[in-house]
Formats: C-alpha cells, sequence, structure tokens
C-alpha cells in the first residue's frame, strides 16, 4: 500500500485512504457507472496523468523495462498502460511514487510544477509528512481519550 501526501494549495490530500478506498471498490468489483461527460472527463484525466509519467521517465532516461522490473510487474502490463491502451492504474501509481521518490505528484496530478522534484524539494515534502504523522498521532489519542469518557 502507498502512503504519500500531496499539498496543493489549501488542499491535503491524503492518497493512502484513496488508494484503501479504490483498493477496497476493485476487490468488492463495485462499479460506479459514470455519466457520458464524466466518463470523457475521466479518460482526458487519465491521458494527462499518463502524459505526465512518461515526461517524467523521458527526463530521467528511464526504459520501461527497467521500471517493470523495479516495480516487480510484468512488462506488457506496465506498457499497455504507460502507451495508453489501458488506463493508468492507481496500483501503478502508487508503485511509481514508492520507487521513484522524485516524481513529483503535485505534477502527476494536477500538473503544477516539475516532473522530478530536487532534493530540497524532497525534504520539505517528507517534513511536511512527518509533521502530519504526528498530528494524525495526537488526534488518535484524543479520540481514544474521548472515547473512554464515553463509557
Amino acid at each position: 500500500m502507498c502512503t504519500f501526501v500531496a499539498i496543493s494549495g489549501a488542499k491535503i490530500i491524503h492518497f493512502e485512504l484513496l488508494c484503501n478506498f479504490l483498493h477496497q471498490k476493485m476487490r468488492k468489483n463495485i462499479v460506479f457507472p459514470p455519466k457520458r461527460e464524466e466518463s470523457k472527463r475521466n479518460a482526458h484525466m487519465n491521458e494527462q496523468i499518463t502524459e505526465r509519467v512518461n515526461e517524467y521517465l523521458r527526463i530521467k532516461n528511464i526504459k520501461k523495462v527497467e521500471v517493470a522490473k523495479v516495480i516487480g510487474w510484468g512488462q506488457a502490463k506496465l506498457i499497455s498502460q504507460l502507451n495508453g491502451t489501458r488506463g493508468i492504474s492507481v496500483e501503478l501509481l502508487c508503485a511509481l511514487f514508492e520507487h521513484y521518490p522524485d516524481l513529483s505528484k503535485d505534477y502527476v496530478f494536477s500538473g503544477t510544477g516539475k516532473p522530478v522534484l530536487d532534493a530540497n524539494e524532497m525534504k520539505t515534502v517528507n517534513e511536511q509528512m512527518d509533521e502530519l504523522k504526528i498530528q494524525l498521532r495526537e488526534k488518535d489519542a484524543q479520540i481514544k481519550v474521548l472515547k473512554s469518557l464515553i463509557k
């Protein structure tokens, strides 16, 4: 499972929750039939995400075969997603972010910023992640205390 956070403006998105949600839906084979406009919009967004991931690979001069080995996928499965034959999956994005930490999540999802994070940007993201983890632990402790007061 992947864990990462994107901070874009005032929005903080915790992608681990998103990944967990999507994995559960896929396991249960629940399909949300999209409306025609939503389907077109989703397809366009998927194409943009795929293009951005491919741009990162071009900039870093990373071959798709190499990516398949690094993330432990079959070449055909990976290439079909990165060539746009199939939509790019949540599993692939999670694997890419896990194995290529300098791949900018903001760039992949929104097109803002640069495809490749420099060391300072990676440090900032890691510091923000650590801070958010501390805040989550504090909130969990508060919830535990409040639950004990209710009982």
